[in-house]
């Protein structure tokens, strides 16, 4: 075993020279020691008796490198690190705002060293690799398959204290993002509304990739993801538009591409508004837009399996009615005075030849994001009703008129029927007291006719 490390080889040299020197050794077994040649011992004893322990290592060993970073190059890295709009950024960042703004090339871990020694960066451990599992693989064609998710993020420099919601969709074959949109947060509202200008961009795909969030999933049962009734408004946008759901079971590992994009988009992404001096949501949905989203994909976008786009492409009716494509749709039977109730108002269906109606008919309300109203006679036919929307107070003043009337009525009804009753059970207690009456002289008489039938029997006996 050969010890390389400097300080070793000086004492284990300088040990076997004195040893030459002393004459306890020739040249030949200390070249045998040293494993060199007996010429290197030669030139090795020169040099140590002129110059001790200096010349027993290369001379190389004290020189610096020629590839060796100059001083300039070092305090500018050193200048754009201890940037404020810098302040947490990562190597790679700083080394590519270097080669734009600065035109200096350097590698990453130079950067790391040199903010490491400026106390930027602490040292990285280690990781202990966990338990291999192999990862689902991408998928063939172009927008075939949607990863959609959200991450919350103080992303806004000027605003440190507000959190963004980052809607994203990605393309699971090459990694591109399709669509990002700073939003307040991920309710059916926000994510219609990101949905609806994302279809309008690129169309839309055959599978989306979600997680098992309520706007996606019924909280009732997974098996009722399927049925209409208990089925999510979004889920039934998406059926209108044939496009397939696939909820996750709450894993992150299940849609790793997405969740690693969301943690390269809240290094990458929250540096880019900061450097760029972005303080609003508008300037920094234009800029995701317009410049992050095509330097992203030109940077991490890889080819597809098979370059074809297998997208879903809407139908004009579709385009022109696409506020109407995103619209809630619930149901609401119809009262007797034609009113129906919807979200604490009421509405109260016209007149109209082209179309007839019943009390307790179902219809079908259709309320867009920007908060428009249709209603709808069924499900099969649409036809289109008139309607007119009612004050809520005079209808429940009406309402409460009409229940107190209704009780009134009731209260009538049901002391006449007491009243009723309380002449029936006299008039039948007076008919039972006759029937008794009846019943008794039927007795006294029957008790008679007896009587007399015995005593004439008896004085006729007597006779004989």
């Amino acid at each position: 075993m050969i010890n390389n490390s400097r300080d070793e080889l000086i004492k284990q040299r300088c040990f076997i020279l004195n040893k030459v020197i002393n004459k306890r050794l020739n040249q030949k077994q200390a070249a045998m020691k040293l494993w060199i040649w007996d010429r290197q011992v030669r030139n090795l004893l020169k040099a140590y008796k002129v110059d001790w322990e200096k010349w027993l290592i290369h001379w190389l060993t004290w020189k610096e490198s020629n590839n060796r970073l100059d001083k300039m190059t070092e305090e500018k890295i050193k200048y754009v690190a201890w940037l404020d709009k810098l302040e947490w950024a990562r190597p790679k960042f700083i080394k590519e705002k270097l080669e734009e703004d600065f035109h200096v090339k350097v590698s990453k871990e130079t950067v790391r060293k040199i903010m490491i020694n400026e106390n930027l960066r602490t040292k990285r451990e280690n990781k202990r690799r966990s338990e291999y599992r192999k990862r689902r693989p991408r998928r063939l064609y172009y927008w075939e398959m949607s990863q959609f998710d959200w991450s919350y993020h103080q992303r806004i420099l000027l605003k440190p204290w507000e959190v963004q919601c980052l809607l994203m969709d990605i393309d699971d074959a090459t990694w591109m993002i399709m669509y990002a949109k700073l939003c307040e947060n991920e309710w059916f509202e926000e994510v219609s509304r990101f949905r609806q200008e994302r279809i309008l961009l690129h169309w839309a795909p055959r599978i989306i990739y979600t997680d098992g969030f309520s706007t996606y999933k019924p909280s009732a049962s997974p098996y009722a993801i399927k049925q209409w009734d208990t089925m999510p408004q979004f889920s039934r946008i998406m059926n209108r538009i044939w496009t397939e759901i696939i909820i996750t079971q709450h894993w992150p590992q299940c849609k790793w591409r997405i969740e690693r994009n969301n943690g390269i988009l809240q290094d990458r992404l929250v540096h880019e508004l900061r450097y760029e001096w972005i303080n609003n949501v508008e300037d920094a949905n234009k800029f995701i837009k317009e410049v992050y989203i095509p330097k992203h994909n030109k940077m991490f976008s890889v080819i597809p399996a098979i370059e074809w786009d297998v997208h879903i492409k809407l139908t004009e009716e579709q385009v022109d009615k696409i506020k109407w494509l995103f619209a809630k749709r619930y149901e609401r039977s119809l009262s007797y005075d034609y009113i129906i109730q919807y979200m604490n108002s009421f509405y109260q269906i016209r007149e109209s030849h082209d179309y007839t109606i019943f009390p307790k008919k179902r219809l079908i309300v259709w309320e867009t994001i920007e908060g428009e109203i249709w209603i709808f006679n069924c499900w099969n036919t649409l036809t289109q009703m008139e309607f007119e929307k009612l004050d809520t107070w005079n209808v429940r003043m009406k309402r409460v008129e009409l229940f107190w009337k209704k009780d009134k009525e009731r209260l009538n009804e049901e002391r006449m029927r007491k009243e009723s009753n309380r002449l029936m059970k006299e008039k039948h207690l007076e008919e039972s007291k006759e029937r008794k009456y009846h019943y008794q002289a039927k007795k006294l008489l029957e008790k008679k006719v007896k009587f007399d039938q015995w005593l004439f029997d008896w004085i006729w006996e007597i006779w004989d």
